[in-house]
Formats: C-alpha cells, structure tokens, sequence
C-alpha cells in the first residue's frame, strides 16, 4: 500500500533531546500509535455528518421547485454542519466567539498569537511550512492539551507531548503529525484577552502555483481555508518585511465569505522604517478597497517588541469581537435565521404562483377567443398547482426544521453530558 505508514523508518536515528517524547523511541511510537490506532469512538464527524444528511433531505423536498436564493440558503445551512463538526472538538467552544488567524506561511501568526494574548510562547514558532496544526486557545483556570485526530478521537497531551508532536517530531525524525491530527485545544490561565473570546492559528497557506502545488502544499491551503471560513472573525497577517497585501492574499479572504469585518495586520513592523511602514500601510488600505470583504482596520505590529506602531486599533478590535452581539457562532441562533430565511423563500415563491394565478383568471374572464381560454385555463391551473404543493412543503418543511432543531439541541446537550 503505497501510503502504508512505517513508523521504524521515521525513528530510524539515535537522537537524545530534552523531550522523553524524543530521547525515549518507545515513547514516541507511543504517541504516535495514540493517533493512529485508537478505535471502537464514536466519530466526532458523527454529528455534523446526521446533520448533513437531514440538510439534504430537507433541501431534496423542493427539488421539482426553484426558490429564490436556494444556492444561499444551502450553503448557509451546509455553514452549521461545518461549525458543529468544530464545536464538537469541545464543547466550551460552543459560547466562544472565534478569531482565526490566517495569512501566508512564515507570517508570523503563532509569534502574534503568543504576544498579544499573553501565552507566551506556548505555540511553537518557526516551524516548517507543512507541520503546522490548527490550534484554539482559549481561557481557563488550568492548563489542558487537547488533540482532536482526524479519525474522530480525542487524546489528551501533556505539555512536552504537545512540543513533541508540533515541532520536534518534524525537525528530528521528520515525522509529520498534521494528517493525522485535526486540531489542538490549547486550555490556559495565561490566556490574557477576554475569555468570551477563542482564538484560532491555523496553516500558514502558501501561494497556489505550478511551483508549489504539491499535495501539501494543497492540503494546507485546504485545511487553512476550511478552518477559517467557519471563524466568527478574521485577522489576516503579512510580513511586513516581505512587502504589502498581494492579490493572492486578496482572493484567498474574499473566498471564505467573512461577513464581519476583518483586521489585517502587518508583522514583524520593527524590521521597516517609520516611513516604509508609513508606505506599505498606506498602499495596503487603498488595495483593501477592492476586496468584497468589509475591513476593520490595517494595523503594524512587532511581536517581538510587543509593540503596535498604529495606534490602538488592534486593542479597538478585540474590544468591538468580545462586545459583539453578533457571536456567528451561536450555531442553534443561526439555524434559526435559516429557518426563517427559508420559510420567506417559499412564501415569496408562493405568493409569485398565487399572483401570476389571479392575473390569468383575469384575463380568462375576459378571454373572447377558445383557443386562448383553454391555453390560459391550463397555465392558470399549473400556477395553482403549484400555489398549493408549495403551501404543504412549507408545512413538510416547518415539520423537519423542528426535527432538526431538536437533533441539534440533543447534540449540544450529549456534548454537554460528557464534558
């Protein structure tokens, strides 16, 4: 089998580091195992895949109608499967707002991350381009690792085991974690942001050319956008040192469909001078009047001076995510909205029939000439028809949006039970 893992060959050196993970071999096959071999759980994907399938069903009831919006509204439900299956890894994310960081590959994301929420260097920095594993961190009184698999297990990690397998694993036996590791929760008392707030670091994407498209450079790309584009808030980071906003990173943040505005913020600012910063900022808020997505701000910051060279408008954001009365991550609210947005879709359409209906009796009355009574006779017929199989599928519809609600309340409440 051509991808047939061999964990001997990747622990093929005598390497003793600080690290057990890395001085012990048994350990780190240990670990390693804990990833790949764990079976009889009940899949995380479980849920949101249900959830899915009764999605489908629903939008299948109107396959022989076309309502108005219908791709929208889909996708708008397609969104809180996608949200569930994240919410899932903990539920204490549940009544989180969520702020991913996204942005090119050596950015600076984990570097921003450690510095202005206060974890101080708890997330690995410098790691290779394809290593890198979406991690929330969030706030509380104790310290907890969390590694949610991609086969739907949940392993807890110890600090060390946590190094180990981000950053260590890689440089020293090349091992690779990220396929196999869907995400980590990072649970910390030095967590010094609101603790309404979540925060996400996600894979550094990388841009998407003939010279780069490997398969993990691709998945990078994929898992940072499929990340990000379930995030409440987004905050973009560019090198500084590197040059401004490119077009590509343009049309990778236009493509998640952020509906709330975003803050791009340019890193490592200590290594320009006031006047290139002066220029690149300036540059980059005349780019971000071409993007569709609504911009917050665009702020210059040092992680290593802990310093903003703009102001307060990074703090200004913070402030306006934890007030927000938005909180996109209400995911039963945003069915909600859904359902409803979807019952006015079918109304709308109904009543569309019901008036093209009224004016052809109209013009039936009226008719003098056989020929157009029987053709205006038939259309007004299919016009009612359709007047009226639309108002039992929004009794059918009614019927399933509360079925649904109430599967995903029992999610949230068997979540609840095992926390």
């Amino acid at each position: 089998m051509a991808d047939e893992i061999n964990l001997d060959d990747w622990l093929n050196e005598e390497i003793v580091p600080s690290n057990s993970f890395i001085a012990d071999k048994d350990s780190a096959l240990g670990l390693v195992a804990s990833f790949l071999g764990a079976k009889g759980k009940k899949k995380e994907s479980e849920a949101s895949d249900v959830f899915q399938e009764k999605v489908e069903k629903i939008f299948s009831l109107f396959r022989d109608v076309s309502l108005p919006d219908e791709l929208l509204l889909y996708r708008c439900f397609q969104n809180i499967g996608e949200r569930l299956r994240v919410i899932q890894k903990a539920y204490h994310l549940s009544d989180k707002t969520i702020v991913g960081f996204g942005g090119k590959f050596s950015s600076g994301k984990s570097s921003f991350i450690n510095s202005i929420s206060g974890i101080e260097g708890l997330l690995p920095e410098a790691q290779e381009a394809t290593t890198s594993i979406p991690t929330y961190i969030i706030f509380s009184s104790e310290e907890h690792f969390t590694a949610n698999t991609v086969f739907g297990d949940v392993c807890q990690l110890s600090r060390e085991a946590m190094e180990a397998l981000t950053h260590i694993f890689n440089r020293e036996y090349n091992i690779n974690c990220a396929p196999f590791i869907d995400s980590i929760i990072v649970e910390t008392p030095k967590f010094a942001l609101d603790s309404r707030i979540a925060l996400l670091d996600t894979p550094g994407y990388t841009k998407h050319d003939d010279d780069s498209n490997s398969k993990m450079v691709v998945s990078d790309r994929l898992k940072a956008h499929e990340q990000l584009r379930v995030t409440d808030y987004l905050i973009w980071l560019v090198d500084m040192d590197n040059g401004t906003l490119t077009q590509d990173d343009i049309d990778f943040i236009d493509s998640l469909e952020i509906k709330t505005k975003i803050l791009i913020v340019f890193n490592k600012a200590d290594l320009r001078t006031e006047s290139d910063r002066k220029e690149i900022i300036d540059k980059a808020i005349d780019d971000t009047k071409f993007m569709s997505t609504p911009v917050f701000g665009v702020a210059a910051y040092s992680s290593k001076e802990n310093i903003e060279y703009t102001g307060h408008i990074i703090q200004d954001f913070f402030s306006e995510v934890a007030e927000s009365k938005i909180h996109n991550n209400d995911i039963r609210q945003q069915l909600r909205d859904n359902v409803k947005a979807m019952q006015k879709a079918i109304s709308s359409l109904k009543k569309t029939h019901e008036k093209t209906a009224e004016q052809l009796f109209d013009v039936i009355v009226d008719s003098q000439s056989p020929t157009q009574l029987s053709s205006m006779a038939r259309l007004w017929s299919n016009e009612s028809q359709s007047a009226q199989m639309l108002d039992a599928l929004s009794e059918t519809f009614e019927e399933a949006s509360k079925e649904l609600e109430l599967y995903l309340s029992n999610v949230f409440q068997e979540m609840k039970n095992n926390e």
